[in-house]
């Protein structure tokens, strides 16, 4: 196995470091990649290491070389950074190094970057024709929660959301996705009051759909 992910809760105090530490976050951030660079082998961590010597300020910025697309958003000592894989204009930040930083302490270190692949940078389906082919997957749908079945329903045709966020099939192999969501009239079995439906991008095909009694949540 390889190093994936570091998470610290502190219940109270402050950590105590071996090194002195950085009081700029993005300093910090550097420091943190070159320690994982001399842990792990890779020459992304490499290219990583050179995309974090070009920054010169401590605020929220977004820089990209080859395949390597740096975010930084910064409030004072607060700070995520994501390093993320993209292609084609499409931006696959599971497969990518994230840190999270609250008050200078590094709360959160994630490498997903060997753990997913890419299977399809290509978007033959824009946003509007996603919107088209969530309605039309919704005609006739049906789904039952705690032994009721749900085969009519009204939603709200104007989405409520559209989001493009790459995703996996069966595997950890990555694909460009759109997820519509649409608010329902009213609240239906299982408390569901919103649906959303998922597109692959790069086909067109119905991926799945998901009434959800809650707004989507997103993790690396």
């Amino acid at each position: 196995g390889e190093f994936s992910q570091y998470k610290l809760t502190v219940d109270e105090g402050s950590p105590i470091y071996a090194d002195p530490q950085s009081p700029f976050v993005l300093d910090a951030a550097r420091n943190v990649l070159g320690r994982l660079t001399s842990y792990k082998d890779g020459p992304y961590l490499s290219n990583m290491s050179r995309l974090m010597s070009l920054v010169s300020t401590q605020e929220s910025m977004e820089i990209k070389e080859g395949n390597i697309k740096l975010n930084a958003t910064v409030s004072g000592n607060d700070a995520d950074v994501l390093m993320e894989y993209t292609e084609n204009g499409v931006d696959f930040e599971q497969k990518g190094v994230s840190m999270v930083f609250d008050n200078g302490i590094l709360k959160e270190l994630t490498d997903g970057w060997g753990l997913y692949s890419v299977g399809s940078s290509t978007v033959s389906v824009d946003k509007e024709r996603a919107i088209s082919l969530a309605k039309s997957a919704l005609s006739g749908y049906q789904w039952s929660s705690g032994g009721v079945v749900v085969s009519s329903f009204q939603y709200n045709p104007d989405p409520a959301l559209v989001l493009f966020r790459p995703a996996t099939k069966n595997d950890l192999t990555l694909y460009p996705q759109y997820s519509v969501t649409f608010f329902l009239d009213k609240v239906y079995a299982g408390g569901s009051y919103m649906i959303v439906v998922y597109i692959w991008a790069d086909t067109g095909q119905l991926a799945y759909i998901e009434p959800r009694d809650s707004p989507l949540v997103f993790s690396s």
